[in-house]
């Protein structure tokens, strides 16, 4: 069965990042931000399609914009949620740091000792995360961004049951924001769809990596039904 999920889970994805084209929408922010200068949604907004693209130095240059230069219009649910998305940068630059170390060593070169220290790190940047998240839920339980990101740091740590909860309510939550796609009322359908049809994806991995086959082919057919004919 592992097997023909292969083409429908990759297929699900190509489509998903085929259509977003995060490099074209990351266009549309930079307009936005141009029209104004201090507007924190469109920083914000930015920096996750840096984040999407691995261009994570100019994701936390527009966090760091945002909290040095827009703080007075900055809420406190999008305050827990931006700092969030920093711990995730902690974390995948720590990664990626030890990556560029462990280059040109051979199999098993590595000191077990750095490896586990490197796990502590990781694993506290995913805390620290998931912290600011659920902070956010408890202002509002209805967010798309802090159930969709809390979900995905879940599904991260290979907590698939939990991480499926979150993307349901990311999925089901009508992710609109007037303040950013009000300025481009031609791409805003266009978004939302994008946006469940990732949720969907997301699921259905999770549930690929429990083995229940049946519900990961159910959310994939979901994700491939949300996009425009």
């Amino acid at each position: 069965m592992k097997a023909t999920l292969k083409t429908p889970f990759n297929g699900t994805i190509g489509k998903v990042f085929d259509h977003v084209k995060f490099a074209n929408i990351y266009n549309f922010f930079n307009r936005a931000i141009r029209l104004k200068p201090n507007f924190w949604r469109g920083y914000f907004h930015r920096g996750n399609d840096f984040m999407n693209m691995r261009k994570r130095q100019r994701a936390r240059d527009d966090f760091n914009f945002i909290f040095e230069f827009c703080r007075d219009s900055l809420d406190r649910l999008y305050e827990h949620i931006i700092r969030g998305c920093i711990f995730e940068l902690d974390k995948h630059e720590e990664e990626y740091r030890h990556q560029q170390q462990n280059k040109y060593k051979k199999n098993g070169d590595n000191n077990p000792e750095v490896d586990e220290q490197l796990q502590k790190t990781l694993g506290a940047c995913t805390a620290k995360a998931q912290e600011q998240y659920r902070l956010a839920l408890e202002i509002d339980p209805n967010n798309y961004h802090a159930n969709y990101f809390l979900g995905f740091t879940l599904s991260d740590e290979k907590k698939f049951i939990e991480s499926i909860a979150y993307y349901e309510k990311a999925a089901s939550v009508a992710p609109f924001n007037p303040y950013v796609f009000a300025l481009f009322a031609n791409i805003t359908n266009f978004f939302v769809v994008i946006i469940s049809c990732v949720a969907y994806s997301n699921i259905a991995y999770a549930y690929q990596q429990m083995t229940q086959y049946d519900k990961a082919t159910e959310f994939y057919q979901k994700s491939l039904e949300a996009f425009p004919r």
